[in-house]
């Protein structure tokens, strides 16, 4: 546990959301299970059970992947400063899928038959009229969930029939600011760009503005930014989760 919490102390280059994730992940699964011991005291074996625990407790894979991406790097740096002889965490989490035939999930985009499918069924069934112009503008824009979440007024040219991204709205797992989001500009410059808007994708837009033309503007302000777009039932920002 000290050793990583002085591992994450060098790491003040990353991203705000990024160190609040790798917090949140070791806290959550390692620090207590996990984390007490001496360094020079874990053995491979020590990891690959843990893994197995973790996994027969109906841990993802991909969390194991997470995991492995905090615990690696912690004993490489006792390794590179001369407090280990070796890392005892080098492919473990290799290993341990090879020992139970584990490979990453595929994932597959929707056939065209199956985008028409759902997107019938959301424009017309009357449970989806919360989320009708949500899901048309996702599919039609192919925005992540984020980036689309964090929409402003101000991003959407109704003349130019433009949407402009320039950051996504991310969770923060432990938000001492009072507030559970946080702005966060994209990864690479490329993650700036403005797309154009098809009919629909153009109409649902119009739709939301008039609704909330009508129903009254949402105040609510996260960094000092205002303006969003997509916000629920109870004048809160809509979430992942909620989408999941």
């Amino acid at each position: 546990n000290e050793a990583f919490d002085f591992y994450m102390g060098t790491k003040k280059s990353l991203r705000k959301t990024t160190i609040d994730y790798y917090h949140y992940t070791f806290d959550h699964f390692v620090r207590d299970r996990f984390g007490k011991k001496i360094v020079n005291q874990y053995k491979r074996t020590d990891i690959l059970f843990f893994y197995r625990s973790l996994y027969y407790n109906r841990i993802s894979i991909g969390t194991l992947d997470n995991i492995q991406t905090l615990i690696y790097p912690t004993f490489q740096m006792l390794v590179d400063d001369g407090i280990l002889s070796f890392n005892p965490a080098k492919n473990a989490l290799k290993e341990f899928r090879k020992n139970h035939n584990l490979h990453h999930g595929i994932r597959h985009a929707l056939t065209e038959e199956q985008e028409t499918a759902f997107l019938d069924y959301v424009r017309y069934a009357p449970e989806c009229a919360l989320w009708r112009n949500l899901l048309i503008i996702l599919f039609g824009t192919g925005m992540r969930i984020g980036e689309c979440l964090g929409l402003l007024w101000d991003n959407i040219d109704f003349e130019e029939r433009t949407i402009t991204i320039d950051h996504s709205i991310v969770t923060l797992r432990e938000s001492t600011i009072g507030c559970p989001y946080h702005i966060s500009e994209p990864k690479t410059e490329s993650g700036i760009r403005t797309i154009p808007m098809i009919d629909e994708v153009y109409n649902a837009f119009l739709d939301e503005y008039r609704r909330q033309e009508e129903a009254g503007w949402s105040n609510i302000a996260v960094e000092g930014i205002t303006g969003f777009i997509f916000i629920n039932k109870e004048d809160r920002l809509m979430n992942k989760q909620n989408i999941s």
